[in-house]
C-alpha cells in the first residue's frame, strides 16, 4: 500500500501535468452530484405530491362518511319521533 502522503504526492503531480484533464474530471463530477441531486429533489416532490393526494382523498372520504352517519342518526331520531306518534 502506498501512504497517504505519497499519493498526495501523485495527486499533485497529476494536477500539475494534466491540469485540462483535472477540471473535466472536477466537472464531471459536479455534473453527475448536480444530476443526483436533480433527480433525487424530484422524487421528493413527486411523493410529497402523492402523499398529498392521498391525504385529500382519506378526507374526502371521511368527510362522506360522517355526512352519511349523520343523515342516518337523522332518519332514525325521524322514525322513533314517528312510531311515538303513532302510539300516541
Amino acid at each position: 500500500m502506498h501512504s497517504i502522503k505519497e499519493q498526495a504526492a501523485r495527486f499533485v503531480a497529476f494536477v500539475i501535468r494534466e491540469p485540462t484533464l483535472f477540471v473535466q474530471y472536477v466537472f464531471l463530477a459536479a455534473a453527475a452530484l448536480g444530476m443526483f441531486t436533480f433527480v433525487m429533489q424530484w422524487k421528493i416532490q413527486k411523493s410529497i405530491k402523492k402523499q398529498e393526494k392521498i391525504r385529500k382523498q382519506k378526507e374526502k372520504i371521511l368527510r362522506k362518511l360522517h355526512g352519511s352517519r349523520k343523515k342516518a342518526q337523522e332518519d332514525q331520531g325521524n322514525m322513533l319521533a314517528l312510531e311515538k306518534d303513532k302510539d300516541a
